[in-house]
């Protein structure tokens, strides 16, 4: 497995491992949000993927505000979860927002994506709000 940088090629697959999360965990496809990945070279600052023999395992990405970085498009497909890619991809993103000098890192994320939640605690995110369905979290670094 790798994780590289991702380009416009790859929307596709990242497309496709989108989905398919975001269908197991609340059985149904993603809002139009998802057109935003067909440009994800001028979206995003910088879009990670983890491949392994042409598929993709996993993606990140940071979309930029003034002193923050916006976490966005954390995915971990079925069957690779709890096996360190996450963790891998999240360290690469640190990296690089470090490197950068922001100063924190926001984020949200469903309620239902529990794992998630747990993730980013472990990760030294806390929770600064909360609505019906989505938990805001930050980490400050």
């Amino acid at each position: 497995m790798k994780i590289r940088k991702a380009t416009n090629k790859d929307s596709i697959k990242i497309k496709k491992l989108i989905e398919g999360v975001l269908d197991e965990i609340f059985g149904r496809k993603p809002r139009d949000w998802l057109k935003e990945i067909n440009n994800l070279e001028k979206t995003y600052v910088v879009f990670y993927i983890a491949e392994d023999k042409g598929e993709i395992l996993g993606c990140i990405a940071l979309k930029k505000g003034k002193i923050k970085a916006e976490l966005k498009r954390m995915y971990i497909k079925k069957g690779y979860r709890r096996k360190g890619i996450g963790q891998k991809l999240f360290d690469i993103f640190l990296k690089f927002c470090l490197k950068n000098d922001y100063k924190k890192i926001i984020l949200s994320t469903h309620k239902k994506m529990k794992g998630a939640i747990r993730f980013y605690k472990k990760n030294k995110f806390v929770k600064i709000k909360h609505n019906k369905e989505y938990v805001f979290l930050e980490r400050k670094l």
